[in-house]
Parts: structure tokens; C-alpha cells; sequence
């Protein structure tokens, strides 16, 4: 499945760069397409794999293995396009002239010694040294997500429940054949949560099997599950045509953003805003209700640039998510790329989430930081 769909992949970026080609030669321009798998040939026999292969990337086991394009590192784009600015139809010639001696070399009996492209010339004096000095100041410009648009809350709508130590918890109703050990647990009926509470320690096929038999024999199909949340929100609809007003309860969907406010203590603290609150008049102004004599840091969103001391150096790191929960972001480096939990869940990979808490960014100098248009990184400096 997985070559389906990378031929798949290979077959739209013929189709599109021959459509761009069309283009730009209709407004007077020569351009010429290069072959994607030149490139990466060209990529491997300049040395160019190697410039990105950090430690997060697990060395070649023998001097013969090849070292492989690092994609987990947002600069590998950038090594591409030195690459194909170098392929002009000198080198591309080159190229051809390289893999002729190659073919030649083969029909003589002597694949064993020959290598494709070996014979390539390199595009420019130093370029090797070159490529490394500028991966090092690039920084990666990623699209803040500044929109207040996407779900507002969780799809189910609930009821609301008072305890009888005067708390509050959501209701909602579900089918007993699909329930869970946990929901089991929240059943709102004492009897039948009795009766089925035998039923959490089975597997998840014979409490299937139980509870279907459970709706047979005693002819309940759903019940009543009492839900602990803290943070929910109470919606008004009506009146009806009997002028009677009816309420249901939904839980917020993601954090729109965070705002990080300095007390009259000197501590920062987080305030999360969800896309919920976001569309509701004066939520900017959230942290003035909670910290009253606070001072607005900075209102950080996903996919913000961030400056601190990180190792004893200041670094650029990108916003990942947002937690107020935990009063921290999770943060990476601005190149790093990839399935960030499974990375840092693995051994052998020696990327980590930079997940500190926000009241330690202030001794570590954190601010919002930008990329301009042509590529400057704006930094307004520490905050006094």
C-alpha cells in the first residue's frame, strides 16, 4: 500500500512540475525540470545526507552503508534546493556522462568497483563547509495558527446532575452494549451499576458478549453515565412554544491560545483561552478577570516561535501544544520534523519534548520571536 502511494505521490509531482514548467516558459522564462531522483542521487554523492544527520539519527552500521536523508529535519527542503540550483544543464550532462561511464564499466564485468555518479564533479569549491554554515542560521518559519476557527466543543451534548455533596457532573445516555469498564463505573442507576460492576475486570470480547446477554435478559438497552469534568460549558436554548427555556452542557474543544500574565509577585502564569471562549465578546481580556493587577506577557499560539535559554544557549523552539492544565507548552526546535510523541518515546532517538513549566521561562528568557517576509528572524530582545 505504502509504494501505491508514494508511486502516486512521484506521479503528481511529475504532472505539476510539467504543468509549472508550461507556465513559466509561457511568461519568456527557460526553465528545465530536474528529476527528482537525481537529485537524491546527487544529494548522496556530494555528501550532502551527512550535513543533517545530527544525533538524532542513527549513524550507518558499516563504512558501506549509505547515509539516509534526515526528514526529520525541516532543513533537508533546503538542501534539496541547493541541490537542484546546482543541477544546470552542465551538470546535468555531467551527470550523464558519469552514469555512461557506469553502464560502460558494467558491460566490461566490473560492477563490483563502480559506483553511479562517482565520477561527478563537485558544484563549487567548499561548498561542502558552505551547506553546513547555512543549515546552522537557518531558522524554519512555520504557520502560526492565529485563526479562531475549527470545533468549538466535543460533539456530545450533555445533561447536567447535582451530587449530593453539591457538585455537579455531566449526564448522557448510551447503549449498555457499548460500554466501557470506566463507564460501567459511572452508571447513574445504583442497581444496575451493581449489577454490572462484576463485569469491569473481563476482557473487552466477554464483557461484550455479558452485556449483550445483560439487555436480553432484563430488557435494558440504555443507561444513564455520570461523567466528572471540570471544565464544561452550559448552553441556553429557547424559549419554546411553551416559553420554557432548556440548557445542555458541552465540553469545550481545543485551547485557542495561551496568555501568559506576570503577577504583582514577579511569577508568569498561563491562562488558557479555548476556541469556545474565543468567540465569546471580551475574552481577551480573560487574564484581567483572573489576575487583576497582572501584566499581559505574551498571548502564545500554536505554531509560535519562541526564544529562550535552552542548555545554556537561546534557541529558537516552535509551539507544539498548549496546556494550561499543567501551566506549559511543549516545544521543539524550529527544524525538528516528524511524529514528535513516538520520537520521544524512543530510545534511540535522543530528540525530547521541551515541556518546562512557564513560570521557569521567565529566568530563561523566553519571548515571541518572528520570521519577516525575506527570511530576518525579528527578536524584540528579553523583557526587562
Amino acid at each position: 500500500m505504502k509504494s501505491a502511494v508514494s508511486s502516486i505521490d512521484s506521479s503528481m509531482t511529475r504532472a505539476i512540475s510539467r504543468l509549472a514548467k508550461q507556465f513559466l516558459d509561457a511568461t519568456g522564462a527557460q526553465t528545465w525540470v530536474v528529476n527528482g531522483r537525481l537529485t537524491a542521487d546527487l544529494r548522496h554523492v556530494w555528501g550532502l545526507n551527512a550535513v543533517l544527520s545530527s544525533h538524532n539519527i542513527t549513524p550507518p552500521s558499516s563504512e558501506g552503508d549509505a547515509v539516509k536523508k534526515n526528514r526529520n529535519d525541516h532543513r533537508h527542503h533546503a538542501i534539496d534546493a541547493f541541490v537542484v540550483a546546482c543541477t544546470d544543464r552542465s551538470m546535468v550532462k555531467a551527470a550523464s556522462d558519469a552514469a555512461k561511464v557506469v553502464e560502460d564499466a558494467f558491460a566490461d564485468g566490473r560492477r563490483e568497483t563502480m559506483r553511479l555518479l562517482e565520477n561527478v564533479p563537485d558544484p563549487f569549491v567548499g561548498y561542502l563547509q558552505t551547506v553546513k554554515d547555512v543549515m546552522a542560521r537557518i531558522i524554519v518559519s512555520h504557520k502560526p495558527d492565529h485563526g479562531v476557527q475549527g470545533e468549538l466543543h466535543e460533539g456530545t451534548n450533555y445533561g447536567v446532575v447535582k451530587t449530593q455533596d453539591g457538585g455537579r457532573r455531566l449526564a448522557s445516555r448510551k447503549a449498555i452494549t457499548g460500554l466501557t469498564a470506566n463507564e460501567i463505573k459511572g452508571i447513574g442507576d445504583d442497581r444496575i451499576r451493581r449489577e454490572l460492576l462484576p463485569l469491569v475486570d473481563l476482557s473487552d470480547t466477554e464483557r461484550k458478549a455479558a452485556l449483550l446477554q445483560y439487555t436480553q435478559d432484563t430488557g435494558h438497552l440504555r443507561v444513564r453515565i455520570h461523567k466528572v469534568q471540570a471544565a464544561f460549558v452550559t448552553i441556553r436554548h429557547g424559549p419554546d412554544s411553551k416559553s420554557e427555556s432548556h440548557y445542555r452542557a458541552v465540553i469545550p474543544g481545543e485551547n485557542y491560545c495561551m496568555d501568559v500574565v506576570e503577577t504583582p509577585d514577579g511569577k508568569w502564569q498561563g491562562i488558557g483561552i479555548t476556541r469556545f471562549e474565543a468567540h465569546q465578546p471580551g475574552w481577551q481580556k480573560k487574564w484581567r478577570q483572573v489576575f487583576l493587577d497582572g501584566r499581559l506577557v505574551m498571548r502564545v499560539r500554536k505554531g509560535d516561535l519562541i526564544k529562550l535559554v535552552v542548555g545554556g544557549q537561546e534557541k529558537v523552539m516552535t509551539v507544539i501544544r498548549l496546556v494550561p492544565s499543567n501551566n506549559r507548552f511543549y516545544l521543539v526546535p524550529h527544524h525538528e520534523a516528524g511524529k514528535f510523541q513516538e520520537r520521544h518515546n524512543d530510545n534511540n532517538d535522543l530528540f525530547r519534548w521541551d515541556w518546562g513549566s512557564i513560570a521557569g521561562y521567565k529566568q530563561r528568557l523566553a519571548r515571541l520571536v518572528r520570521i519577516s517576509p525575506d527570511g530576518q528572524l525579528i527578536d524584540p530582545g528579553p523583557q526587562a
